[in-house]
């Protein structure tokens, strides 16, 4: 399918940093205008059913206040869902996004609401911190934390079957410990998304399924069953995160600290404390913290990361340079003209994030299809482990275990995973190529045969 011209796939390939500048700031700033006002319908990053849908809010939500958090622990579509649907439930809040690329969460609201959605949403087990706040990083002592379940679920397992081994009552008794054991952070995080509205999560799936496992005697698959469970929430975090590395890899492009003159003095600041009006200064080899305006004669920059062009391109005094944009030959001055989260790449990260929005039919139909699989699941294993016994003289125990195993087979985690990660991942991998892609309907339509598409 060809795209029209109201879905113009590239903004850019391989364009002067400057120009890309002009259509990265125009593309963003017609989203918080009416339809229309925009003058350049070609150019415009929706149709008009779309502006309709997402401008509109835009608009209205200019006179709130707009906070932002990073979110913890979001490895999935249904995660973030629900994340999402806890925004809504705290009084004047008027507007929730939550953005599984670069997982963040804002949120519109009149007045300070801050604490009331950070509670909201650790109440349904994920925690926020702030948007500016560098990311913790993995060490060997939280990597070994975040991995405690899983590795004392797996020795518990293998001591269980070889105690079953030698002594089967002993083993029985050994996997419902394990069972336990296991159950333990799956049910509490499915009463604490009972308690906030969502009965038919995963997790509320899994604890089911275990339970009803250790109620039949099938203790050995109960334990099993959460021990698969921890390792494919495990993969799906894995997943998740490789999905985001394209995104993370734009965000290295800014150094986190740069070199201010002041009064003939050098000092280090923070990258978010510059100012338009200061003056940097970038070493040979270091990349540019802000956009900024060439104060040295002239010097060569490599622009790669944002144009796609290998070749250093040669700027004069005066001219416009990019953040992100590394001095190839010498020391160089600039005077910052961009406000902290306004440089090129931050605009960049902008675009991926809208882009989001712009899910691909089939991103769309899996998610609306993932709100009612799970409770049709649990409706079929039901009907499947008690219509049997009742209405055909069948034995119960049977039935149940088919029911059970049936719980177990329509866990749907990788269905809501794989669409999301591997848009997310082709956004931001374009992206690092100095090609923008305007959301999942558009690496949806681009391929070997359209024109414009990315080979």
């Amino acid at each position: 399918m060809y795209p029209t011209a109201n879905e113009k796939i590239i903004i850019s390939r391989r364009v002067p940093c400057r120009l890309q500048t002009r259509r990265i700031k125009k593309f963003h700033n017609s989203r918080l205008s009416p339809c229309g006002q925009q003058t350049a319908p070609a150019e415009s990053c929706c149709t008009d059913h779309a502006c309709a849908t997402e401008s509109a809010p835009a608009a209205e939500a200019l006179s709130d206040a707009r906070y932002s958090w990073q979110v913890d622990g979001m490895d999935c579509a249904a995660c973030a869902r629900k994340v999402g649907n806890r925004g809504p439930q705290v009084p004047g809040v008027s507007q929730v996004q939550v953005l599984f690329a670069t997982e963040k969460l804002l949120v519109n609201a009149e007045g300070d609401v801050r604490a009331q959605v950070e509670n909201a949403v650790r109440q349904a087990g994920y925690t926020l911190r702030d948007a500016d706040a560098p990311a913790a990083e993995q060490t060997r002592g939280s990597l070994l934390r975040d991995n405690l379940p899983l590795l004392t679920l797996v020795i518990m397992m293998a001591l269980s079957w070889g105690l079953e081994q030698a002594n089967h009552p002993a083993g029985q008794l050994a996997f419902i410990a394990t069972t336990l054991v296991g159950l333990w952070p799956v049910a509490r995080q499915a009463l604490r998304l009972i308690k906030s509205g969502s009965w038919f999560a995963i997790e509320t799936l899994m604890s089911v399924a275990a339970i009803g496992a250790l109620f039949i005697g099938a203790t050995a698959e109960a334990a099993m069953v959460l021990l698969l469970f921890l390792i494919g929430e495990r993969l799906e975090g894995w997943a998740a995160s490789r999905a985001r590395q394209g995104v993370s890899a734009l965000m290295a492009l800014k150094p986190d600290t740069a070199i201010r003159l002041r009064n003939g003095v050098r000092e280090t600041v923070a990258q978010r404390d510059l100012r338009p009006g200061d003056v940097i200064e970038v070493a040979a080899g270091g990349r540019l913290p802000a956009d900024g305006q060439l104060l040295s004669p002239f010097a060569s920059f490599d622009e790669s990361a944002l144009t796609g062009e290998s070749v250093p391109v040669e700027r004069q005094a005066g001219e416009r340079v990019a953040a992100g944009a590394t001095s190839v030959d010498r020391l160089v001055q600039l005077t910052v003209i961009s406000e902290p989260g306004d440089s090129a790449i931050d605009r960049i990260l902008k675009l991926i994030e809208e882009a989001e929005e712009r899910r691909a039919p089939i991103e769309r139909f899996i998610d609306r299809f993932s709100r009612i699989y799970t409770p049709a699941i649990m409706v079929v294993a039901l009907l499947v482990a008690i219509v049997p016994p009742l209405f055909f003289a069948s034995a119960w125990l049977p039935w149940i275990y088919k029911g059970l195993t049936l719980l177990l087979i329509g866990c749907p985690c990788a269905l809501v995973i794989s669409t999301p990660a591997a848009i997310t991942s082709g956004l931001a991998v374009a992206a690092r190529r100095g090609a923008l892609i305007k959301g999942g309907r558009g690496a949806g339509a681009a391929g070997p045969g359209a024109p414009g598409g990315v080979r």
